[in-house]
């Protein structure tokens, strides 16, 4: 038979579009999917139907989406969506650029696997917005085993009273998303028991400042936990730096385990929150390269009193900077803050910590506590306005923490704003404090409430600097000098202050000063006259001469 068809060809996609030569019949010059062929560019490619190359995405606009903001689409983007179900592999629901209303929530099922993909000429045109009528439920949600891919797509919420979501991922779902922007909405992103979540050029940003949102991230779970978290790059911030109280967290890690956060700001009233509570945990969590600015609260705070408690996190090569506000009353790193906790090995190494409203680092009263380290750190006071309280301040009870290779001090030119270097609130065992500058702190540079044992050394303003004065009482606090010129006539009962081995020697400026007694920490008494001194060695419970 021979064709008086002809060849009809476009170049669409970098690929070749022709439509196959037909017989001169009536539906001659007609064009549809049955009829064309593609063929990609380049070596190697073969010819397809032209149906099945359409087919390898949908678009809502196919289903009746308007995009106009006024329209609600939300039932042509759920038929999109049920029709990505039905497929075996994958499917791509394209928003083309617009802004698509929404009035109900998109539910992603069990067994589906879908990608939203939006449209971006340099910023993201393609949105998702929820009608300001549509005050109850999230504005998508996966369910059961579904699995949720998003590129350069933003989510326009509002903020309401309830704990509604932009995205929430139920347990055993997955979401992994690339340029997801969220605007308002009282939380971003909601894990409740993922799977599988990954978040590269996340952004949420509150803009409303009249309704406090909660957390840009929510990490959490009914049963099981949160698992295999990455967050890699964006922002989570409030309408404006000075702002801050307008976002409660920027990130809350209440149940999770294996979560990597990178290259990411945030701006929030409590920057980075573990908050387990109950048998949920907090584990194998690494922080590297993050940007903590204007908190009111903490740039990292570990709260609650969980069963199973936090472990294996670290904080790593990141910027913790309070300098925005005056008056907040947490530290910059806050452990413990409200109740004990279970803590198996905590890690801030390398970290820029700065113009903290009350402590650089504060460790509270610790049920159980295996490892901290705090290494490599400057923990600094550059703010002439408000003053910082303590570099380190660590709570009584404590054991294995290491503290090595850390700049504590003040640098304002104004004044020495930052009290004490290291602050120990009672006992501190199994401990070292070794290889820290602590030479530039108002008060000292170290406080010993009660006792330290273990290694202290090489410490820059403890070692180089030879003594201070302080006033005698039947019961002193000392730093870490080696000399101290005791005023006043009180006789000294109680020293606080020693380590094993620790050696001291008291020089009495007194036309009548008070010596030594017995009762307290001293077992032997000793009279002494104006300008003597002693010299004192600490067995661990007693002070001999």
């Amino acid at each position: 038979m021979r064709s008086f068809g002809k060849w009809l060809s476009l170049i669409l996609a970098a690929g070749l579009w022709a439509q196959k030569p037909v017989l001169n019949t009536d539906t001659q010059g007609q064009l549809n999917d049955a009829r064309v062929e593609f063929i990609q560019s380049g070596t190697g490619a073969s010819t397809r139907t032209g149906e099945a190359k359409l087919q390898e995405s949908i678009s809502v606009k196919d289903f009746g989406a308007v995009g106009d903001g006024t329209t609600d689409d939300t039932t042509a983007i759920q038929a999109a969506v049920n029709k990505a179900t039905t497929t075996a592999l994958p499917m791509t629901v394209d928003f083309p650029q617009g802004k698509y209303r929404i009035t109900a929530k998109i539910n992603v099922g069990n067994n589906t696997r879908v990608v939203f993909r939006g449209h971006s000429i340099g910023i993201i045109v393609s949105s998702i917005e929820r009608a300001a009528a549509f005050t109850t439920g999230d504005m998508v949600r996966v369910t059961g085993s579904g699995a949720l891919g998003i590129a350069n797509l933003m989510f326009d919420s509002i903020n309401t009273s309830g704990a509604f979501a932009a995205v929430r991922v139920d347990t055993g779902g997955t979401l992994s998303a690339k340029g997801l922007h969220i605007n308002n909405g009282t939380y971003g992103v909601v894990s409740d028991g993922a799977a599988r979540l990954s978040l590269y050029d996340f952004a949420y940003i509150n803009q409303d400042v009249t309704v406090a949102s909660q957390a840009g991230l929510q990490l959490d779970c009914t049963t099981g936990s949160s698992t295999n978290i990455l967050i890699s790059g964006g922002n989570i911030t409030a309408v404006t730096l000075g702002d801050p109280e307008t976002l409660l967290s920027g990130i809350n890690i209440a149940c999770a385990d294996g979560v990597q956060i990178d290259n990411l700001t945030i701006s929030a009233r409590r920057g980075i929150t573990f908050s387990p509570s109950g048998t949920k945990y907090s584990l194998n969590t690494y922080i590297d390269n993050v940007i903590l600015n204007a908190f009111t609260e903490w740039g990292v705070g570990f709260i609650g009193s969980p069963s199973n408690g936090f472990g294996f996190i670290t904080i790593s090569n990141s910027h913790l900077n309070g300098q925005h506000v005056v008056g907040g009353t947490a530290s910059c790193i806050d452990v413990g803050y409200s109740g004990a906790a279970n803590v198996d090995t905590l890690r801030f190494i390398g970290n820029n910590i700065m113009d903290c409203n009350r402590d650089g680092i504060r460790i509270g009263a610790l049920s159980t506590a295996k490892s901290i380290e705090i290494i490599g750190n400057a923990i600094l006071n550059n703010d002439a306005e408000a003053a910082s309280y303590v570099g380190v301040r660590l709570a009584t009870g404590l054991s294995g923490v290491h503290l090595r290779g850390n700049t504590i001090g003040n640098r304002s030119v104004i004044a020495a704003l930052q009290d004490w270097g290291i602050a120990i609130e009672g006992t501190l065992t199994d401990s070292q404090i070794t290889d820290n500058d602590l030479s530039s702190n108002a008060a000292g540079p170290l406080s010993i409430t009660t006792s330290f044992a273990g290694l202290m050394t090489n410490n820059k303003g403890l070692d180089d600097v030879m003594s201070q004065t302080i006033a005698s009482g039947t019961t002193i606090v000392l730093g870490g000098y080696p000399f101290y010129t005791i005023k006043g006539t009180a006789a000294l009962q109680t020293i606080n202050g020693g380590w094993a081995g620790r050696v001291v020697t008291l020089m009495f400026d007194n036309a009548a000063p008070g010596g030594l007694t017995t009762g307290g920490n001293i077992p032997r008494a000793r009279t002494v006259v104006q300008n003597e001194s002693v010299t004192l060695r600490f067995n661990g419970s007693s002070w001999y001469h």
